[in-house]
């Protein structure tokens, strides 16, 4: 998992923050090691240098028994205001069914608590005035546990993952190994071919840079932290190649908004689809995941190839509070004919043209439901540039 700056991916699922939106990057890649209990696999902790969350102690129960997950804490390099700075996760796998218990540590009485994505439908038990437990029926992608509406403060975030297969062999020359511990890494560049694997309990500092390398594949269950490279000069995995898997990896890049969400009000596309929200497309060609070109993490949304005289439209209607939205943007086409538009209830906030490399943008919303919309569109002729737009790192005004 990353570190100062969270992310977390998977092969079909991407996480958290560069230090956490300010977090220097640390990517927590599971792997299984150290405690491996009946059906239930928790991590060690990596060493003593490695902060522990000073706030939440998480527990998997099975059958009965009780196992302690390791809770990491981890704070943004550039701090911000209107976010959080510091950010707890914790991770394991298991098969079968499973309690979660989370005790907070700051004596304060818990009054409600929620679990996001809402999609997953699971509603936690208060079982004290510092604890609450949830059933685990199979594993999950991640998850954000929210007490009392307060995702800006000091979020946690819950990795429960399915059990390792195939783990390599720590002499395989093609396999850039690192078991359980603290490790200084830097720089890491996996040649064509190469696995680089990060086993439960181990932590690495350093990035990754596959760039050109195809069939590189970077996988375990362990973490991966740029909390000691220079912020934002490097990703935490920076790929460019094809042929690319990155399986079980949680980034902590940095706390605004990186690869997966890094909480339930954003949408930073790490899952390499649109399944965080209910997204919808209309219009001459869908909107595509794309690698390569990205605000921060590994991907971005970006308008499908059209015709002149095309549209490409990507949606989604949320119930909102009174606050803003804000999101990055990058364009590239046609300035003054092609473009991106962006509305708010069919009503147009604002638009770019031309070459604009990434910035962020912020608008107004009102409670209540709203749609949003962003349309590349295309005039009747002529083409420049890439011919598309980007967006990244959405912050929604929702719960």
């Amino acid at each position: 998992m990353l570190t100062p700056g969270c992310v977390r991916g998977h092969s079909d699922r991407c996480g958290i923050p560069h230090h956490v939106l300010g977090i220097s990057l640390l990517i927590l890649f599971l792997a299984r090691c150290d405690m491996v209990v009946g059906d239930v696999t928790v991590y060690p902790r990596p060493g003593p240098s490695v902060e522990q969350s000073g706030l939440y102690q998480v527990s998997v129960i099975q059958d009965g028994v009780r196992y302690e997950s390791f809770t990491y804490q981890i704070r943004a390099q550039k701090t911000e205001s209107w976010r959080h700075n510091v950010c707890s996760f914790t991770t394991f796998s298991f098969s079968g069914s499973v309690v979660v218990e989370v005790k907070k540590l700051d004596g304060a009485t818990i009054q409600f608590c929620r679990v996001y994505p809402s999609s997953y439908a699971i509603t936690p038990e208060i079982v004290s005035s510092n604890t609450v437990r949830t059933t685990l029926r199979e594993p999950m992608k991640k998850m954000a546990v929210i007490f009392d509406n307060d995702w800006t403060t000091h979020p946690l975030l819950v990795f429960a993952d399915a059990p390792e297969t195939d783990v390599p062999n720590a002499g395989d020359a093609k396999v850039i190994y690192f078991g359980p511990g603290v490790h200084n890494a830097g720089m890491i560049r996996p040649a064509a071919g190469q696995t680089v694997y990060l086993a439960g309990g181990a932590y690495v500092k350093g990035a990754i840079d596959a760039r050109n390398q195809p069939n590189v594949m970077i996988r375990g269950r362990g973490v991966l932290s740029q909390e000691d490279m220079a912020f934002p000069a490097a990703h935490a995995i920076d790929l460019g190649g094809w042929d690319l898997v990155v399986e079980y990896v949680d980034v902590n890049a940095s706390f605004s908004g990186v690869p997966g969400k890094t909480s339930a009000n954003t949408e930073s596309f790490e899952t390499g689809d649109f399944s965080s929200f209910d997204w919808r497309f209309r219009g001459d060609s869908a909107w595509v995941i794309r690698s390569g070109q990205m605000h921060s993490g590994a991907r971005s949304a970006c308008a499908g190839s059209i015709s002149d005289g095309g549209t490409a439209e990507l949606s989604v209607s949320l119930d909102c509070q009174d606050r803003e939205i804000s999101f990055y943007r990058r364009v590239s086409s046609e300035p003054g004919f092609d473009g991106l538009a962006f509305y708010i209830d069919g009503v147009k906030q604002g638009e770019g043209s031309g070459e604009q490399e990434w910035a962020q943008v912020s608008y107004p919303v009102a409670a209540g439901r709203r749609t949003f919309v962003w349309t590349y569109s295309k005039d009747g002729s002529a083409s420049e540039g890439s011919d598309t737009a980007w967006i990244d790192d959405i912050v929604f005004p929702i719960d």
